[in-house]
């Protein structure tokens, strides 16, 4: 069952190298949050091909399970394309804003082009304000219902089934539910309890002192999630502030500048806004990139796992 273990390895290392590169100065970044999905993305190619190897029989449950969970993650994935959007949509709509008071910025006086400013901003504000509460019903109707949470897997579930494979998609599950709500907390909305998503992986697959044959290889996947997970919770907590909101670094720059530029009313600030929103908007659109790919690989999984059941 070497390569049971091996997966279970991978999973660990992966998310060890998440760990290690977060700084305070990338977190929560367009690169961090692409850095995920690569790893999202790979995890999901290596269970494919691990579901190859495993010589499992023609359909039966453990189909159903499968694509029960590549099913979730489609429906996490399509949530968190659906908040992109929104920043995409604000972005377009901050950028007609202040595209209107650069037109008027040389046929005015000085004293009316303030007053245009002023409204600028405060257009932008109330634009800030709308996008975060469009994506917190994103939160509540989508994310929420697809249950992106650690969980336990009982004795009664057989973790060792399947050639050890129900274990080893019960932990690709957590890890990938641990994965998806960083995901969201970055592009859709995060809330202050967040940490109520914490599970009891620390137990293990089992929990409740259930064991399996994979055993060392669950536990060093245990303690890569919590110590990526305190990370996590660490570095939430130093840029958050507790305010709910999307913690996107790009995100909360534009919102910095917005009122840096209603404080100092200079033009060379709104230059800086616009170049903010800019960075902002091409960053969304290489996620929404990444994901559109991810979505045409689990496509191709699922077409893989079903052509094996089909020819045994």
């Amino acid at each position: 069952m070497a390569s049971v273990n091996d997966f279970y390895a991978c999973l660990a290392r992966g998310l060890d190298e998440i760990q290690s590169s977060i700084s305070s100065t990338n977190f929560m970044s367009v690169h961090f949050l692409q850095t995920l999905l690569v790893f999202l993305r790979s995890f999901h190619a290596q269970l494919t091909r691990l579901v190859q190897n495993l010589q499992l029989p023609a359909g039966g449950k453990w189909l159903d399970e499968y694509m029960d969970e590549s099913g979730r993650l489609w429906e996490a994935c399509h949530a968190i394309k659906l908040g992109i959007s929104g920043l995409e949509t604000y972005c377009s709509a901050c950028s007609d804003i202040i595209s209107s008071v650069d037109r008027h910025r040389r046929s005015t006086n000085p004293n009316v082009f303030a007053r245009q400013m002023t409204r600028m901003i405060s257009a932008c504000r109330r634009e800030t304000v709308g996008l975060e509460e469009e994506n917190r019903v994103v939160m509540d109707t989508r994310i929420r219902p697809l249950s992106l949470r650690t969980e336990k897997l009982s004795m009664e579930s057989k973790p060792n089934g399947f050639n050890g494979f129900r274990g080893i998609l019960h932990a690709m599950r957590n890890v990938t539910s641990l994965l998806l709500t960083i995901l969201v907390w970055g592009v859709v909305f995060w809330w202050e309890t967040g940490g109520d998503n914490r599970g009891s992986e620390r137990r293990g697959v089992g929990g409740g002192g259930t064991t399996t044959m994979f055993e060392d290889g669950v536990s060093g996947l245990m303690d890569s999630m919590e110590r990526l997970r305190g990370r996590i919770e660490v570095e939430i907590e130093r840029c958050s502030d507790g305010k709910p909101g999307l913690l996107m670094s790009e995100f909360r720059r534009v919102k910095t500048v917005i009122q840096e530029v209603g404080k100092k009313k200079a033009w060379d600030e709104i230059e800086r806004l616009k170049s903010c929103i800019a960075v902002l908007r091409s960053g969304g659109e290489s996620v929404v990139g990444q994901l559109d790919d991810f979505f045409d690989e689990i496509v191709e999984g699922r077409k893989i796992v079903l052509d094996i059941c089909s020819h045994r």
